[in-house]
């Protein structure tokens, strides 16, 4: 061979090499630690300033799980999750994407320093369950405790008069209780019941364990990191250091893990000189840019429904009603409800969008019941997860009594009324017979339109007659399959899909909304003066009351210590401050009973 043909080969021979050299397997890592909202939420200033470190939410999980299915460069998932702060239903869900993951050919980790039951139900889906040797696995059945505060009202003299429509409407009975009903205990039986069968089918099947063997393993309760592998409830037990290792061997040690995989790029502000600020200006003045590919708008419906979430909700929908590149709408409810008159606003603007025959496809998250489910029954396609709350149809309300607590600092009050019934909403006393009967006719009205939204939206999908299924009653996404109060058993994902289906879409992007808010948006709005009304939904409820009555900085310290204590009491006593709330604005609600696992 002649030197120069020699020297030719050598170098394809080392550019071969070094590239096969700096040829990398990717592992895509995903944290599963903290609560994934459903919608974006309000952005704190740190946020807009570090977009890359802003909450993430569900669906940018489902996206990113999508996406390493989907990549030729990805080889295996490991996910961590020591605390997962997900709902049951977001758990099924996230079940299926692993599922998924497993049938595209990648590996499937969870990596853990320790296991309970909510983790090691996502866990269960993965491949191989690696735990730290000196950890335990606490694996203890369904334990749900409900909070009742009567007896706190009592010592801060305030009195709360409630109104239900349906026996088994029991949201309001930890105000006026000190525990439940005997329709609660019966309704609560029945749905725990369920909800227990699923968790063990779930188990049984990830584990390849017999529905038996995972009830007797729960009657132990608690294992040893070893105890747990010789019950096959894991696979392994590995340093963090020693499982990196063994990946590293595995897929080669040049292998890349991402902790950012699938996560859009965020496009930061550069300003390097005055030039560069004016041109900013110039550009973030200008009218936006019209897009005009097709889009499935994405809406998220999260929290309690007030009044400020229905009026922003309406604009919102009427927009994608005008709007001729929204193909279909994916409407995400993940709420118990909240103000009557707030849902029925909802279901105005979205009967707006039906008109158009756009498709409206409902997609319920790990709760969607009494208000929830109002704003969700006009949908051509409602889907659940199994374990779903929803249902609930009934209506519940009253005010909060103060005169007591008045009393008791000394306060005294002196009335004049004109009009028989003017004192109707007074907090200084309960109602009188006269009121109740004016309000129960009213409440009843409601119930009425509320079960009139249902009859009109389901078109006669509903397996027998409303009212037996109506009352207040609370069902998973499995009996309200068998009920009609759903179409099918599916989630986020599925939703989208349908949407696209059924308007035919082959290439479209997806809007979400609230959206999310960047330091940009927030310049230009300012200016282009624009009208933005319906831009963002604050979902969080605000407390006046608590804020004027009690001292809100102490409240919110002792939640602070209570969240460390028990997050689960925790997050039952704020629900409890919210729904405090909406009884002392003294609006007819449609609000489930609440369920925290």
């Amino acid at each position: 061979m002649k030197p120069l043909s020699s020297f030719i080969a050598l170098l394809i021979c080392l550019s071969f090499t070094s590239f096969a050299q700096g040829a990398k397997n990717k592992i895509a890592v995903f944290h599963l630690e903290k609560m994934l909202s459903e919608g974006n939420r309000e952005p704190t200033f740190n946020d807009i300033l570090s977009p890359d470190k802003k909450p993430a939410t569900f669906m940018s999980l489902l996206n990113r799980l999508r996406l390493a299915g989907k990549s030729k460069e990805i080889k295996a998932c490991v996910f961590y999750g020591e605390s997962i702060g997900l709902g049951l239903a977001q758990i099924q869900e996230l079940k299926k994407q692993i599922d998924t993951l497993n049938k595209a050919g990648i590996d499937t980790y969870f990596y853990s320093r320790g296991l309970d039951q909510r983790n090691l139900l996502v866990a269960s889906s993965t491949k191989k369950i690696v735990l730290f040797p000196e950890s335990e696995v606490l694996l203890n059945g369904l334990f749900l405790q409900s909070m009742y505060f009567k007896n706190l009202l009592d010592k801060l003299g305030l009195e709360a008069d409630v109104i239900h429509i349906g026996d088994f409407k029991s949201a309001g009975e930890p105000f006026y209780k000190d525990g439940p009903s005997k329709e609660s205990k019966a309704q609560n039986k029945r749905l725990y019941d369920n909800i227990h069968e699923q968790i063990l089918s779930a188990f049984a099947k990830g584990r390849n364990l017999t529905i038996a063997q995972v009830k007797k393993l729960i009657n132990k309760a608690v294992f040893s990191a070893k105890e747990a592998k010789e019950e096959g409830l894991i696979d392994g037990l590995l340093t963090h250091k020693d499982f990196i290792n063994s990946l590293k061997k595995k897929y080669g040690v040049n292998t890349e893990f991402s902790l950012s995989f699938g996560i859009p790029k965020k496009n930061k502000l550069q300003v390097n000189s005055i030039l560069d600020i004016f041109a900013l200006i110039h550009e973030l003045s200008q009218p936006p840019k019209k897009d005009y590919m097709d889009k499935i708008s994405l809406t998220v419906i999260e929290g309690g429904i007030n009044g400020g979430m229905g009026e922003a909700l309406r604009l919102h929908i009427l927009k994608q009603t005008r709007d001729k590149t929204v193909k279909a709408m994916v409407l995400r409810v993940n709420s118990p409800g909240g103000s009557a008159l707030a849902s029925e606003v909802i279901c105005q603007a979205l009967l707006e969008f039906k008109k158009t025959n756009k498709p409206l496809i409902v997609t319920m998250g790990n709760v969607a019941a009494s208000g929830g489910y109002y704003v969700a029954a006009y949908g051509d396609t409602v889907l659940a997860e199994e374990m779903t709350i929803t249902g609930s149809i009934g209506v519940v309300g009253g005010k909060l009594v103060i005169g007591d607590m008045l009393n008791k600092i000394g306060i005294t009050t002196h009335n004049y009324k004109l009009g028989k019934h003017a004192d109707i909403m007074t907090t200084s006393r309960k109602f009188n017979d006269a009121e109740r009967k004016i309000l129960l006719k009213s409440f009843n009205r409601v119930y009425k339109t509320f079960k009139d939204r249902v009859s009109e939206g389901r078109h006669g999908k509903i397996k027998g007659d409303l009212e037996s299924i109506a009352g207040g009653r609370v069902y998973t996404g499995t009996q309200a399959l068998k009920l009609g109060l759903v179409d099918q058993i599916g989630g986020l994902r599925d939703a989208l899909n349908l949407a696209k289906k059924n308007a035919k879409l082959k290439k479209y992007k997806i809007t979400m909304f609230p959206r999310e808010v960047s330091l940009e948006d927030l310049i230009s709005k300012e200016l282009r003066d624009e009208n933005n009304d319906d831009e963002y939904i604050y979902h969080q409820t605000k407390s006046n009351f608590l804020k004027s009555a009690f001292n809100a900085h102490e409240i919110e310290a002792r939640i602070a210590i209570l969240e460390k204590l028990d997050p689960k009491m925790a997050a039952n006593f704020k629900t409890f401050l919210q729904q405090l709330q909406l009884l002392a604005e003294k609006e007819v609600l449609l609000i489930a009973p609440s369920f925290n696992y």
